[in-house]
């Protein structure tokens, strides 16, 4: 069986046993629950984060203590009600950060000395909420949430002021290559008016599921997050 085919059966049980354990533990009856008028909808995100990953590295040569810089992202949800206040809520974007090394160089590659690093990174995000809102006037609701979240990295344009060629221009890896597939866990808060929302998250990068060379490890993401809902 290939990487691809196991990272795919992994995300769906996953997914599949989320739903199920969420839907068995509260009771899920849902002609019960639409009859109350709590119905599914679909929405739109847009994000502006900060990124401070734990370790970069390049070619499996760790370049810093870590890195910071801009992350922004788009993306689309699908909003499920379990039960009354309870949801689960999938989430897909597609992100770019740009990331530059701070701390200490812990290694010289080939002599070379190496004082910083920045790395610009294509990928998208899957996160899977399960949540809690309460809801007061008929249209504003709070909210709560929190699940795992699967981050592909789909291209990666590193640079640093090494002198040699090693250490300079662009490095792409195909989907599922070098760059890898991680499991985080990220947590939020939200704020809902009418058709509008507002809220903030962290994430917080657990285990890499695939083998990569190159980029960030353990990445760490505070986001404040702008959506509108249909």
């Amino acid at each position: 069986m290939t990487s691809i085919a196991m990272i795919r059966r992994i995300m769906t049980a996953i997914c599949c046993m989320a739903v199920a354990v969420a839907a068995s533990a509260i009771d899920f009856n849902p002609e019960e629950l639409y009859r109350r008028g709590t119905l599914p909808w679909w929405g739109v995100r847009a994000s502006a984060s900060v990124a401070f990953p734990l370790h970069v590295k390049y070619a499996r040569i760790p370049l810093a203590s870590g890195a910071i810089g801009p992350d922004i992202s788009v993306g689309g949800l699908y909003h499920m009600p379990i039960r009354e206040r309870w949801y689960l809520e999938p989430n897909v974007e597609v992100y770019y950060n740009h990331l530059k090394t701070t701390g200490s160089i812990k290694t010289e590659p080939a002599g070379v000395g190496i004082t910083e690093a920045t790395l610009g990174t294509i990928g998208m995000r899957v996160p899977i909420y399960f949540g809690w809102s309460h809801t007061w006037r008929g249209h504003r609701s709070f909210r709560v949430f929190a699940g795992p979240q699967f981050d592909f990295r789909f291209y990666t344009h590193f640079s640093c002021d090494g002198p040699t060629k090693i250490f300079q221009g662009t490095t792409a890896r195909p989907l599922y290559g070098d760059y890898g597939t991680d499991l985080d866990v990220r947590a939020g808060l939200g704020y809902m008016w009418g058709h509008y929302y507002v809220g903030a998250s962290f994430s917080y990068g657990i285990v890499r599921l695939t083998k990569s060379d190159f980029g960030v490890k353990r990445g760490r993401l505070i986001s404040a997050t702008v959506g509108y809902d249909f």
